[in-house]
């Protein structure tokens, strides 16, 4: 009889010592679990978040073709915002230079400070705008 009860008791230690690494095991389960459930979300953010600026900029680029210029030609994305000159310059009609660079001035008065960097830096925002525009999308 000694010898089950030390078995027994050896078993029950064997046993606790299992319980112990299954429960370790499971804590690390939950863990992985929950940070990639986190890093999902992050993704869904970062998509929802460009998604957002999409359609901020088509809202916008819809406005502008009507209120505007329907048909902005390329060359007056991906430029800075002139300083010496304002969309309702009394010059702009003088040369074509002139009315580039009123539109750009207006490209920016009418875009939100939010999307200044976009409309300046990426060609995303310049397609976005050229596509809402060409395809007739406009709101009234």
């Amino acid at each position: 009889m000694c010898k089950a009860q030390l078995e027994i008791t050896e078993l029950k230690e064997e046993l606790r010592v299992q319980k112990l690494k299954y429960t370790e095991i499971e804590q690390k389960y939950k863990n992985l679990k929950r940070s990639a459930h986190k890093e999902k979300s992050k993704g869904k953010d970062k998509d929802s978040l460009l998604h957002d600026k999409d359609a901020l900029i088509a809202l916008h680029a819809r406005r502008f073709g009507v209120m505007n210029e329907m048909f902005p030609s390329k060359d007056v994305f991906l430029q800075p915002r002139p300083e010496d000159i304002n969309s309702d310059d009394s010059d702009r009609w003088e040369n074509d230079e002139n009315a580039k660079r009123c539109v750009i001035a207006e490209l920016y008065e009418e875009m939100p400070k939010s999307l200044h960097d976009m409309l300046e830096k990426t060609t995303t925002f310049r397609d976005t705008v050229q596509s809402i525009l060409c395809s007739g999308e406009v709101i009234y």
